[in-house]
């Protein structure tokens, strides 16, 4: 059995927690400051309500879901259990916190200690997790990766990528339900009825999307695939293609990324 601890329960926490609890090989264990949260999560999980010291204490698997914001003051509480344990590994989701900045607020310079972005998808069970390390053992990795396996992609990381690969698996999903609402809106625009033009788009983006994830051609050769020559389609890619489109995504991600950078000060 591995007993793994979550300290937080918000939103990503509590998704974190259904699939940690979805391998009955785990024992896990939830503290938040909402009492009413950890009880109604424990009873429909089956999971055990705790505190941030028991899990400190106790847990092989230690998870910080708490906000940036709230972090100095978690680790204040559990700093002097950690700093005088060994055998645990520390997981930390927090946006923009360093690995290094972790270690320092807790004291363990020598321990295990792992910086995890997720993204809202792993809700659905098609996420994806970018992680970084140090001080990791390989068996203890793949216990790690063996917890959210079943809900994400895992992408392991140099830390120096952490914060502009996120703009992209994490803001990104927000980017695409953009352009999803767009494409739907576009539908309608030419007289398609609401529910039938967003089911549409929904569905187009869905079947588009597991044609690229095959592998077997790039994004750019399975649009050249759509276009007939002097067709239809061309003619809307063509406008497309001259909106500045490109453009538009590259600012959005550079946006993203200031405003990370901004919230690391």
């Amino acid at each position: 059995m591995t007993d793994i601890g979550f300290i937080g329960a918000g939103h990503m926490g509590s998704v974190l927690i259904k699939t940690a609890c979805c391998d009955k090989n785990n024992r896990v264990f939830i503290s938040d400051c909402s009492a009413d949260r950890v009880s109604a999560l424990a009873a429909s999980l089956g999971a055990t309500p705790s505190t941030n010291i028991d899990i400190a204490k106790t847990c092989k698997f230690i998870f910080l879901c708490v906000r940036p914001q709230d972090l100095e003051t978690v680790c204040e509480e559990i700093r002097s259990v950690l700093c005088t344990r060994s055998g645990f590994v520390l997981v930390n989701i927090a946006v923009g916190i360093s690995i290094e900045y972790t270690k320092k607020l807790l004291d363990i310079p020598s321990s295990p200690v792992i910086r995890m972005m997720p993204n809202t998808p792993i809700e659905a069970g098609k996420g994806v997790v970018l992680y970084c390390y140090e001080n990791l053992r390989s068996s203890d990795e793949n216990a790690y990766k063996k917890i959210l396996a079943k809900s994400c992609k895992l992408y392991s990381i140099p830390e120096e990528l952490m914060d502009s690969a996120g703009c992209i698996s994490g803001c990104g999903p927000a980017f695409v339900y953009r352009f999803i609402s767009a494409f739907a809106s576009a539908g309608e625009s030419i007289g398609l009825p609401k529910h039938l033009a967003y089911s549409l788009a929904l569905n187009t983006v869905e079947g588009a999307a597991a044609m690229a994830l095959e592998g077997k051609s790039t994004a750019d050769e399975l649009c050249a695939q759509v276009c007939s020559k002097g067709g239809t389609t061309e003619r809307g890619v063509a406008v497309i293609d001259g909106s500045g489109l490109e453009k538009v995504m590259a600012e959005a991600a550079e946006a993203s990324l200031k405003r990370t950078i901004e919230l690391k000060k």
